[in-house]
This record gives structure tokens, sequence and C-alpha cells, in this order.
């Protein structure tokens, strides 16, 4: 879960360095905005780059990562599965907004290193 808490931390706070360095070199990223998918090295940077890119098309600022529940999470000594139910706050042409889902996410350990090897959205019905 550590891992995870960077990851939304490194989110809430723009910090694309950290984005960097806590995925994979081969990651998949996939979320609910044009080109839906980003895979291979600096896929997490790249996808927070289209995601910045579709919250300025919309109008939406201040995009923050307010609550994320563990739902589901299974594990291997080397690799884990972790769903998290997320509600991300916002506002959108000057009105608050939020919206709730689920992120999955598939973490692999080299050494003694967690890092994101897929990270998935999936916005749920308002």
């Amino acid at each position: 879960m550590a891992t995870a808490q960077r990851l939304i931390g490194s989110l809430n706070a723009q910090d694309t360095t950290t984005l960097r360095k806590i995925c994979t070199a081969s990651a998949t990223v996939v979320d609910d905005f044009p080109p839906y998918t980003w895979s291979g090295p600096d896929a997490c940077r790249r996808w927070f780059a289209a995601l910045q890119k579709s919250l300025s098309a919309t109008g939406t600022t201040g995009l923050k990562v307010t609550e994320a529940t563990p739902v589901f999470s299974d594990a291997t000594p080397s690799r884990t599965y972790i769903v998290l139910a997320m509600r991300l706050s916002m506002n959108v042409k000057h009105k608050t907004a939020s919206q709730a889902g689920d992120w999955t996410l598939v973490l692999h350990k080299r050494g003694s290193t967690w890092r994101v090897a897929t990270a998935a959205w999936a916005q749920r019905a308002p």
C-alpha cells in the first residue's frame, strides 16, 4: 500500500519526477480519456501529461485524490494486485465537483522496491 500512497501523493503534488520513478520501464496505464492507454518507457509521465491536457480542455482545475480505500488485494512475494475505491475532487469551470471510481494497480517488486506495472481507472456512474 505504501507504493500506492506514493503514487497518489505524486498525483496530488503533480510530481512527475516521482511518477517516473515509481513506474516500471514497461508500465501500462489505462484511463478514460484519449488515447486511453499508455505503455512502455515513461508511460506514467506521458499519461500524466495527457491528463493535464484533458483537464485543461474541460476547464478542470485542482484535481486531488481525497479518498483511497483498498477494497481488494492479492499478492505473491513479487507481485501485488490491488483495487482502490477512490474519490477525486476538482473544480470544473469554477464549480466544485467530484468523481468516484476504482483504480486497479498491479505492482512488481524488484529487489526491495515495489513499482507500478499497471494502473487502470474505472469511473463509477454518478
